[in-house]
């Protein structure tokens, strides 16, 4: 890793602060800018990543973007540098490699590549019992789920669902709530796939409630999207 004069680290620190505050919110305006910035933001992010003073902005920046790389990213390219940035590069913070981890993880199932997503997550997982955290444990127990739903490996999906609910019923801060209401809504189309509408409405309706709870409502009315299905 290059270690630059000082100068030069606060101009490629200004650089990602700028970034950063274009793409405060999800709103169109917002996604349509990163849609048409996402090359100079990518190019911006790897300078950073590879200099001593700015790598962990640099992955912190790269965290914050997801849902606008889920949403408007090319894909393909955005997984390149979260590769990169997971494996090639030295972590003080393992739970920060942790993160990078799990959206690997996630950035490849939606590119449909199972294997390598389950690969990252399993690596991600050991890490996370050795560093003793629980809420990113069963983050990626609910993120294996995932990939196993689009397997339709439905049972296998159920269990790994069920243990990370058994972890975030315990706890009661604000990202637990969220991850235990989007581990409900992902059980409620295990359910509705396995045809079973009764316990798929269950837990939509208990998604719809926490979301609710939490203000988050575009995750809210996906859930409810997902009810809707049901009738």
């Amino acid at each position: 890793m290059i270690k630059p004069n000082p100068t030069f680290a606060k101009i490629v620190e200004r650089s990602l602060n700028y970034w950063a505050n274009q793409f405060k919110d999800l709103s169109e305006l917002s996604l349509e800018n990163f849609y048409i910035e996402q090359a100079n933001v990518k190019d911006a992010i790897q300078i950073a990543s590879s200099q001593q003073f700015t790598v962990f902005i640099a992955r912190a920046l790269l965290l914050a973007l997801v849902p606008f790389i889920e949403r408007r990213g090319h894909i393909p390219d955005w997984l390149i540098l979260f590769k990169e940035l997971s494996f090639t590069t030295k972590f003080s913070d393992p739970l920060l490699r942790i993160r990078l981890l799990i959206r690997l993880g996630e950035l490849y199932r939606l590119m449909r590549k199972f294997k390598d997503g389950k690969d990252a997550l399993a690596q991600a997982y050991l890490l996370a019992y050795k560093s003793e955290d629980p809420l990113s444990v069963a983050k990626i127990e609910q993120a294996i789920a995932l990939i196993l739903y689009r397997e339709n490996h439905l049972l296998e999906s159920k269990y790994y669902l069920v243990k990370s609910l058994v972890k975030l019923n315990s706890r009661n801060d604000h990202k637990s709530r969220r991850e235990l209401a989007s581990t409900h809504n992902i059980l409620g189309l295990v359910f509705m796939k396995r045809g079973k509408n009764q316990s798929a409405s269950k837990h939509f309706e208990e998604a719809i409630m926490i979301f609710e709870d939490l203000a988050l409502y575009y995750n809210k009315a996906l859930s409810i999207k997902n009810l809707g299905e049901l009738y």
